[in-house]
């Protein structure tokens, strides 16, 4: 993690340093709580041009009365194809009280229609791997108020008992939202939620639960 955080501002001077404009923006897509006072959050930052960016991603929950899980993700980003890139870096995960680090290499980009989608892999020193499966879209009622439907699956290679998680498919989270923009850089919104675990990661941690949220997204 030291390497690559050395490495990203190395990169970031380099950037700087090119005739390109260096840009940068925060997002926070989901900010949120539901009627059990159970908080999460998903978001990101970059800063880099319009070839090279270095992304920091952040998302997690926390139920009421325990404890936090969530994951960072710190990655070097390049353009490859009009509206994709690539990525590689580090991911740092908390999960049922266990700290995990892994490798990660990502695409991320619009998918035909319109599907804001990232496909990410992750591996560690042990051998275990993982996929990450996300993407969303975004239907406009009016030119304000957006109906925004996404998903997220994911897949272990390995039982990983320390982290709540099993072989094989682990867990599918599905949402849809309405959202109302007060401005562009601003948007309160409700939404429904449904998280379900499978195979062996549901016989380590049983999860199919439904629930309403509350909760605002905005970017600078």
């Amino acid at each position: 993690m030291n390497k690559l955080v050395l490495i990203s501002l190395l990169s970031i001077q380099i950037m700087a340093s090119n005739d390109n404009m260096l840009l940068h923006r925060v997002a926070v897509e989901k900010l949120q709580i539901d009627k059990n006072k159970n908080k999460s959050w998903n978001g990101h930052a970059w800063v880099g041009n319009e070839l090279n960016k270095i992304y920091l991603y952040v998302e997690g929950e926390k139920e009421n009365n325990e404890k936090a899980s969530y994951m960072n993700q710190l990655v070097l980003s390049r353009a490859i194809l009009p509206y994709w890139d690539i990525q590689v870096g580090v991911a740092q995960e908390y999960m049922s009280g266990t700290k995990h680090n892994w490798g990660v290499v990502a695409l991320s980009g619009l998918a035909p229609y319109f599907f804001e989608s990232r496909a990410l892999f992750m591996f560690d020193k042990d051998g275990a791997a993982a996929l990450k499966l996300n993407t969303s879209y975004d239907a406009l009622i009016t030119q304000k108020l957006i109906f925004s439907p996404d998903a997220e699956v994911k897949f272990y290679t390995k039982d990983m008992i320390d982290q709540g998680v099993g072989k094989g498919l682990s867990s599918v989270a599905l949402g849809l939202s309405l959202r109302y923009e007060v401005k562009r850089e601003f948007a309160p919104y409700i939404g429904v939620e449904y998280d379900k675990n499978f195979g062996n990661t549901k016989d380590i941690n049983p999860i199919n639960d439904i629930k309403g949220v509350v909760g605002i997204r905005f970017w600078f």
